[in-house]
């Protein structure tokens, strides 16, 4: 078992790591299918793995302490006062480092959930870029013959403003709508249950 010191330089590593990791400085992740994905993910894992090392090291520091506490009876009664005060900073000690590494582990778990998820802007970006694309092949082919007519497209476009029906426009929005609702009722249960 690493002793205390060990333990509190391993935590300072990792809270660089962490501070460097470009998932902390970007604020958000990157798509699933760029190849930096995995490497970061991958990184992230290891600091998880290592922190749980950590954390359980120092609950057992912790549990030695208890077990030496309610041995203290059995030392005699003049070294008993030093013994109690060694053991009392051992805990304290220990407890600051749990502390410490449990507020690690919270900021690790945020890391680990933004890795992958992309920002409202970005999606937004694509929203509007995919809408103005098919806005464009929709507005692009010819329109001489009346719809449903061999060679020309079904696609009418709107006949006014706020006339959606069936058109890609419309389903463009409504997906964009539902996955902003998607994304603020998951947000808002987790809240509640924080």
């Amino acid at each position: 078992m690493s002793t205390l010191n060990d333990v509190t330089i391993q935590l300072i590593h990792i809270k660089q790591a962490i501070i460097a990791h470009p998932v902390f400085t970007r604020g958000t992740g990157i798509p699933v299918d760029d190849p930096a994905y995995a490497r970061e993910a991958e990184e992230l894992e290891r600091m998880s793995e290592r922190l749980n090392i950590l954390i359980r090291n120092v609950r057992n520091h912790l549990h030695l302490q208890s077990a030496r506490e309610q041995g203290l009876w059995n030392v005699p009664r003049d070294l008993r006062y030093g013994a109690a005060t060694a053991v009392e900073q051992q805990q304290a000690e220990a407890q600051r480092l749990l502390q410490a590494a449990q507020d690690l582990r919270r900021l690790l778990d945020e890391l680990m959930r933004r890795n992958g998820l992309v920002s409202d802007g970005e999606i937004a970006e694509k929203v509007g870029e995919f809408i103005k694309e098919w806005h464009e092949k929709s507005h692009s082919l010819p329109h001489t013959a009346h719809p449903g007519a061999p060679g020309v497209p079904s696609y009418v476009p709107p006949l006014s403003p706020g006339h959606f029906q069936a058109s890609p426009e419309a389903a463009t929005i409504a997906v964009y709508a539902a996955l902003k609702a998607l994304a603020y009722f998951l947000k808002r249960k987790k809240g509640q249950a924080a």
